[in-house]
């Protein structure tokens, strides 16, 4: 009950960001409601594969379907994680933050 209070916080109006960010919405909705909680992050999610996609295409390298997340981290040039780092809570957030960070040049 704690942690749901406070992600109810840190989430409030937040968008969330990441790599199939749709997923993490799902079980933190599910986690709140548990906990008599509505979710207030923003509806709209944000999807770093598909911005870094985007930011492909509009560069004329649009990766060959199906994309592989590996593959559009390392088109837009940043180094998937290691072994260590993959689907691990933190380890999959930085990797969400280094495409972003690199799709959107430090300026969003």
């Amino acid at each position: 009950a704690t942690a749901a209070h406070i992600i109810a916080g840190m989430t409030h109006g937040a968008h969330l960001v990441g790599m199939v960010p749709s997923f993490d919405a799902e079980v933190l909705a599910e986690l709140l409601r548990d906990n008599y909680l509505t979710p207030t992050f923003h509806y709209h999610l944000v999807d770093v594969e598909t911005l870094a996609v985007g930011w492909l295409a509009a560069r004329g390298e649009v990766p060959s379907l199906p994309w592989r997340s590996d593959d559009v981290s390392r088109a837009v040039g940043v180094d998937p994680p290691g072994d260590d780092e993959r689907h691990t809570a933190l380890g999959d957030a930085r990797w969400a933050q280094r495409i972003y960070d690199r799709v959107f040049g430090g300026v969003a």
